[in-house]
């Protein structure tokens, strides 16, 4: 209703009076923000528009929030200059769906929309732009520093070093025990990367720093924003907070909920935000546009909250038991095959772990039933992403010397190790372009060898020439043909490069694509949205029409023996992202981590519900 409302008030001339064309673009937009404002309910009206610079709102799930978030940014937006408002999301998609949106009636393309991470590099290389190209390391990359500095044979030690570090760059406390391992590894990681720099010409920044970095850019030149809004502000950690208020925003407006925090391991805790809200005056949004009232009354006996349905219409929702995990399985695929007869249906199955999500993909692979699955792992993580993205890289940069060396023998062209450190030796004596390297020092090689480096060396001479007119995806295109790197890799791997290629479509330059595949995650995607497998996790933020959620049992839900708010937090909003039907399943016998079958116990949580639906009856049998 809201996006018809918009397209409607857009397409419609204005014809009251004469007007110059800047007022009448002024007038054009009021009207619009009208039209958006009317679809808000009262609780949302007063949220968007109250005369309070600073707020907090908690948006229980499916209250709408997104409706408020894009109101009050465009309201926000309608008297400033667009580089004065800032809207920050948690994932990339919900910074796109927020842009578009927002975009249908002002102007968005000079307005900062992003995750924290995305915007703080936007002001990193904005205030610290010298003309090198910028990479960004992700902790994998961080791990391979390390392995380089520590050798192969401490994976234990690097690993836990790899954590301090990333606990000190979003200032996680560490145990004073390791503060000392930390001090000297951090100090080993930082001249690591200085050495990298210079060697490669480039500036080199940790994915988790960030944020502390553009904290200090922020206070060295004195950077300010005058609105500021943070969508899934429960998400928000300390540091990041550091962050919002480092730019000391005029007016902000932090959106979240308190019950779906479940990224503490982030350092974003319910009660860190609990104290974020005590900040500022509080609105709290009641209704709920989603879930059917059967399963908000679900919702309400894990959390009683008040929240009101607006859908009248009921569904299913009901805690489904089964003999054992053969039978959950066969109970999930029933479902899916009735999903599939609607193309407008979708259903979403969830887990508590990767490994449940896994063995249901697996099961339903095997019965041929087409399925999504998210967040088994990062596509920019799989190793023909990364030659993908490397070869990208040694077109576009002259000193990309280790990008060179990962992708000069991919596919196999005879150039192995020995081959490799000539290479590597010739460029540190020189300081060339390592394509000019390549070309010189293969003289001295046999001819398979010589061949294919030369080969390699005119082919990427020509994908140089191409940045000049071409997209990045034709670029990328061009070299998997004529390396023979697509046709080398097996079926599954090109998946994940033509997915690769379609998110390069949007892109003109390299540098650019480069590092929006740096500050991200995307999924894994086949031909079916409407059936996704995932961990709970890997949901929040979305709705499916029907839920099932799997192994509804204790152990796995809560995880281990931990009965905390998180993992509480974290079965609740698995339940709310049911919009006609939720399926609670719960196993009689479960098979141990030794593949041992037990008797299983009742999840807490789903006892909760029982409890609840019993005292229920009950009153309506007194009554």
């Amino acid at each position: 209703m809201i996006d018809e409302a918009l397209m409607s008030a857009i397409e419609e001339p204005e014809e009251e009076e004469d007007v110059t064309v800047a007022s009448a673009q002024e007038h054009k937009y009021k009207d619009i923000f009208d039209d958006l404002v009317a679809y808000l309910n009262e609780e949302q009206k007063a949220a968007v528009l109250t005369p309070e610079n600073k707020v907090a709102v908690e948006a229980g799930p499916g209250s709408g929030k997104t409706a408020i978030l894009i109101a009050r940014a465009g309201i926000m937006a309608e008297n400033e200059p667009p580089d004065q408002t800032m809207l920050i999301t948690f994932t990339r998609k919900a910074a796109r769906q927020m842009k578009e949106r927002l975009s249908q009636f002002t102007n968005t393309s000079e307005m900062y929309i992003g995750t924290f991470h995305s915007i703080a590099f936007s002001i990193i290389k904005e205030w610290n732009n010298d003309g090198k190209k910028f990479r960004i390391w992700d902790e994998d990359d961080r791990i391979s520093a390390l392995k380089n500095i520590y050798g192969k044979d401490k994976m234990n030690d690097v690993r836990n070093l790899s954590r301090l570090i990333g606990f000190y760059f979003i200032d996680r406390p560490i145990d004073p025990k390791e503060v000392d391992i930390l001090k000297e590894g951090l100090a080993k990681y930082k001249e690591f990367i200085k050495e990298k720099e210079q060697k490669e010409n480039i500036h080199i920044y940790d994915l988790e720093s960030l944020i502390k970095i553009a904290i200090k850019t922020i206070e060295e030149n004195n950077i300010t924003i005058k609105n500021i809004l943070v969508d899934e502000a429960q998400d928000m950690n300390p540091i990041q907070k550091k962050f919002v208020d480092a730019l000391n925003p005029e007016t902000l407006f932090l959106v979240g909920d308190p019950k779906q925090s479940i990224y503490e391991f982030r350092g974003a805790t319910s009660e860190f935000f609990k104290k974020v809200m005590e900040e500022y005056p509080l609105f709290t949004l009641h209704k709920n546009y989603r879930s059917t009232p059967q399963i908000l009354n679900m919702a309400e006996s894990i959390y009683k909250r008040g929240l009101e349905p607006v859908k009248e219409e009921e569904g299913e929702a009901k805690v489904k038991y089964v003999a054992d995990t053969e039978e959950e399985f066969e109970f999930i695929e029933e479902k899916a095959r009735e999903t599939l007869q609607n193309e407008q249906e979708t259903l979403a199955v969830l887990s508590r772990t990767r490994l449940e999500a896994h063995n249901i993909s697996v099961y339903l692979t095997k019965r041929k039933i087409p399925h999504t699955i998210i967040g088994e792992y990062n596509l920019f993580k799989r190793k023909e992403v990364k030659d993908c993205i490397a070869y990208l890289e040694v077109v576009s940069r002259k000193f990309a010397i280790s990008d060179l060396l990962r992708i000069v023998n991919e596919p196999r062209r005879g150039i192995g190790k020995t081959k490799k450190k000539e290479i590597e030796e010739e460029f540190d004596k020189t300081r060339n372009d390592i394509i000019n390297i390549l070309d010189r020092v293969s003289e001295r090689w046999n001819d398979k060898p010589k061949k294919n480096a030369k080969k390699l060396v005119d082919i990427i001479r020509k994908a140089r020439e191409m940045q000049e007119k071409e997209k990045v995806r034709d670029i990328l295109e061009y070299i998997l043909k004529e390396t023979g790197y697509f046709d080398s890799i097996e079926d599954n791997r090109k998946m994940h490069v033509k997915v690769l290629l379609d998110i390069a479509t949007e892109f003109n330059s390299i540098g650019d694509f480069i590092i929006y595949t740096h500050l991200g995650q995307e999924d894994s995607e086949n031909n079916n949205k409407n059936i996704i497998v995932s961990t709970i996790h890997s949901v929040k933020g979305l709705e499916f029409d029907t839920v099932i959620i799997a192994n509804a049992v204790k152990g796995y839900l809560p995880f281990g023996k931990d009965d905390n708010e998180q993992e509480k937090n974290l079965f609740y909003v698995a339940v709310t992202r049911a919009k006609k039907n939720l399926y609670i399943v719960v196993p009689k016998v479960v098979k141990t981590i030794n593949g041992e079958e037990q008797e299983s116990e009742l999840s807490p949580y789903v006892r909760d519900i029982i409890n609840t639906k019993r005292r229920q009856n009950e009153s309506k049998n007194r009554v």
